[in-house]
């Protein structure tokens, strides 16, 4: 078992049709200040549905001739889009659960805004370029 700290992305950008590559980090010296990389969207188990996580670990296991890259992650419930705001919603990730996903099931990094005095729920940021907008209108 081989740990990695980050990784690589690349997507093809809904909005101008180009190859992007992105990086996030998974950090375990993180130390609760500052703010966090480590979001992600996966890939749900059909083309439409998709899943936002926090990757807690990355790691490649060697199985005799064959290399599985994981992400050991806590994923949260999605509540939709709140009808002021426009924003999706998310609810916190239970603080004892974990999945574990391919690395080849991420889609792309995402930020996702925690919660604030005026909202008790975590919020993704997908409104910050068009790519993002396109790729979740559906959400």
């Amino acid at each position: 078992m081989f740990p990695h700290h980050s990784c690589k992305v690349s997507f093809d950008c809904q909005e101008t049709a180009l190859r992007k590559t992105e990086i996030f980090h998974v950090s375990p010296t993180w130390r609760g200040s500052g703010p966090r990389y480590d979001s992600v969207i996966v890939q749900g188990p059909t083309p439409s549905s998709i899943k936002f996580v926090q990757v807690h670990a990355m790691f490649s296991v060697h199985l005799v001739d064959q290399v599985f890259r994981i992400i050991l992650a806590k994923t949260y419930k999605k509540r939709g889009r709140n009808k002021v705001t426009g924003y999706i919603e998310l609810d916190a990730p239970p603080n004892r659960s974990f999945d574990f996903y391919f690395l080849d099931s991420v889609i792309r990094s995402v930020h996702i805004l925690p919660p604030t005095s005026s909202n008790s729920r975590y919020v993704v940021q997908d409104l910050y370029d068009g790519d993002m907008y396109l790729r979740l209108i559906g959400s």
